[in-house]
This record gives structure tokens, sequence and C-alpha cells, in this order.
């Protein structure tokens, strides 16, 4: 019986050892060697990120052990993941989509002035009796305040220095002269 007891033992232990050897068997098996992925892409240059940290720039080789996603990134086009899986494919090309442009936003253009352009034509319309005194006075203060804006800018211009004396005195006359008449 105490035969029968100590042989029990010897092949519960065995069995326990047997066991141990499998698991660590199993815990190396995850660990299989490194294989190396060459990643390309098309326009070629795009940023590699493994994890959310840069890496390099394609074309470029990466050693995995595992299936493990990387993003790639460049201006001007959409970014990509991919999963680089050590028992698949050696080389991996990914072709990047351009971006979608962004819509450009419509900007009203300003109304056109249906009235005069200058306090002359203003002036001669009245006396033809196209526009009343009222009107004439509004189409003439209309003008004065646009060419006192354009003038206040070219004058603000001077200041700064990006015109000279001269070039100042000859675009004022210009101004003074297109809302003249």
């Amino acid at each position: 019986m105490v035969r029968f007891a100590c042989l029990a033992l010897v092949l519960l232990f065995a069995s326990l050892n047997l066991q141990a050897c499998n698991s660590d068997s199993i815990a190396t098996s995850d660990q299989a060697e490194p294989v190396e992925i060459l990643v390309a892409s098309n326009p070629v240059g795009a940023t590699l990120l493994m994890a959310g940290t840069e890496i390099g720039t394609t074309p470029m080789s990466v050693s995995v052990r595992k299936t493990t996603p990387v993003n790639l990134r460049l201006k001007g086009y959409e970014s990509s993941q991919v999963f680089l899986d050590p028992k698949g494919e050696l080389i991996m090309t990914v072709a990047l989509e351009p971006a979608a442009k962004a819509p450009t936003p419509q900007v009203a253009a300003p109304p056109k002035s249906t009235g005069p352009r200058t306090i002359a034509s203003a002036k001669q319309l009245y006396r033809e009796g196209k526009l009343d005194k009222v009107e004439y006075k509004q189409q003439v203060t209309r003008l004065k305040y646009a060419m006192k804006s354009e003038l206040d800018t070219l004058k603000t211009r001077y200041r700064k220095g990006e015109l000279d004396k001269l070039e100042y005195q000859k675009k004022a006359r210009a101004i003074k002269y297109r809302y003249g008449g």
C-alpha cells in the first residue's frame, strides 16, 4: 500500500512538472523572432507612427513580432492606418488619398453702386434733372466719404513707411482725380 501511495505521489509530481514545462513552452512561442516588413507609401515620404510615436518616413523597414498597427501621415493627404502582420506580406504598400478640400467660404460681393462715380457726374445728373436735390447731396456725400476712406488708407501706408513721399503724392492726386472727375 505504501508502494502504491509513493507511486501515486511520483506520478502526481511528474504530471505537475509536465504541465509546468508545457506552460513554459507556450510563453516562449509568443516571443517569436522579429520579422522585417518594408512599408512604402504612394506618394513617398509619409511619416510612419507606431503607438503614437514617429519612427521614420516611407519607405522604411519595420521589425515586428506580432500584428502591429501603424499610422501613415502626409500633408495634403488623409491619414491611413494599416496592420503589419509578421505572418502576412513582407512588403506593404499604402496608397494615400488626397485630403478633401475645405469649401471656400463665399463672400458676398459689395452691392454695386447704381449712382454716379464722380462728383462731377453727380453734378451733371443734378443739372439735367435726373437727380433731385436730396439724391444729389446723398451721392456727393457717399463719394466724398469713399474718397476720404481711400486717402486715409493711403496716408496710413505712407506713415508706416510703405510708400515714399512722391508715391504718396502721386496716388493721392489719382484718388482725388478719380472721385472729382
